[in-house]
């Protein structure tokens, strides 16, 4: 059985209300620190340094391609 992916609302959510966005950017995040998120917060060796784009839209894509458990 696989696991349905986070709903864009959910996603939304999670961006907007949560994290926060400014300009276009995802909340306090730098490219630095959203890089050191994955592996020192949710155990997960993610390089958002792969992804085009803003932390915010990063931030996003990597959410897309995770089960909702990560």
């Amino acid at each position: 059985m696989t696991m349905a992916g986070l709903t864009n609302p959910e996603i939304a959510k999670i961006v907007d209300r949560y994290i926060g966005v400014s300009d276009g950017y995802l909340g306090n995040f730098t490219y630095p620190s959203h890089a050191d998120f994955y592996p020192e917060y949710c155990e997960l060796d993610i390089d958002p340094n792969k992804y085009e784009g803003t932390t915010r839209k990063r931030f996003i894509t990597i959410l897309k391609s995770f089960s909702p458990h990560d």
